[in-house]
């Protein structure tokens, strides 16, 4: 899934991002909550799936 537009960070650590533009469609113009966990090289976002899952990203810092 790929989406554009501002973010914030909450208070409890979470993330908001306010979606401008998606390739899928019913996301444009709403706002998603990732929670948030990092550490040296390393950022994860989770969010709440459709069916009470979870959805993970995890993005690692590539070595130099």
């Amino acid at each position: 899934m790929a989406y554009a537009g501002r973010w914030e960070r909450e208070a409890d650590g979470s993330v908001v991002h306010h979606v401008q533009t998606s390739h899928y469609a019913p996301w444009t113009g709403t706002d998603l909550v990732r929670e948030v966990q990092f550490g040296p090289g390393r950022l994860e976002l989770t969010a709440a799936g459709a069916d009470d899952s979870q959805v993970r990203i995890v993005w690692r810092r590539a070595d130099a």
